[in-house]
């Protein structure tokens, strides 16, 4: 008498087959899902970048625009009251400080002053509790920050400034 042996019976062929087409099919599935999870993170991280790059150059132009300022005359700056927040206000060729929110195209820049403070033997720029610390009075921390962008980011960019008439 003649038997087929197990491993070729045609029903466990087309039940292996049907596995393998199941799993081949999850396979690719979760492919496609990674890769389409790989591009919207690229896209997101592309449009962060891009909104963190705009905030860094209106806060590089920003502080510039401080140090136009500064060049007109040191009291435009140093008459400053410290730790306010203050706006730009650009109108021609005039740049001044402005009590009212300066928004550029959905980002809205603002700065602050603080005194700079030295030590009065090396004349190092030290922190204001540092004993021997004098107040600079030619000198001012500037504190450029700019909020906005979708997503929104937020960029400060800080500079001293000094009075440069002799």
């Amino acid at each position: 008498m003649f038997r087929i042996p197990p491993h070729q019976n045609k029903h466990s062929q087309v039940g292996v087959s049907a596995v393998e087409v199941l799993i081949g099919v999850a396979i690719a599935s979760l492919v496609l899902i990674f890769a389409a999870n790989a591009i919207i993170l690229f896209i997101n991280s592309g449009r962060t970048v891009s909104e963190k790059t705009k905030g860094l150059y209106l806060a590089e132009e920003g502080l510039e625009l401080v140090r136009f300022i500064r060049d007109q005359a040191w009291t435009n700056v140093s008459g400053l009251s410290t730790n306010s927040t203050h706006y730009l206000r650009v109108t021609g060729t005039t740049v001044t400080t402005s009590g009212t929110s300066e928004v550029i195209d959905g980002f809205q820049r603002s700065f602050r002053v603080q005194n700079v403070y030295r030590n009065s033997t090396t004349d190092d720029i030290v922190a204001s509790t540092t004993g021997g610390s004098v107040a600079d009075t030619n000198s001012k921390y500037v504190f450029m920050t700019v909020v906005g962008g979708n997503p929104t980011t937020t960029v400060t960019l800080t500079s001293v400034l000094s009075d440069l008439t002799p």
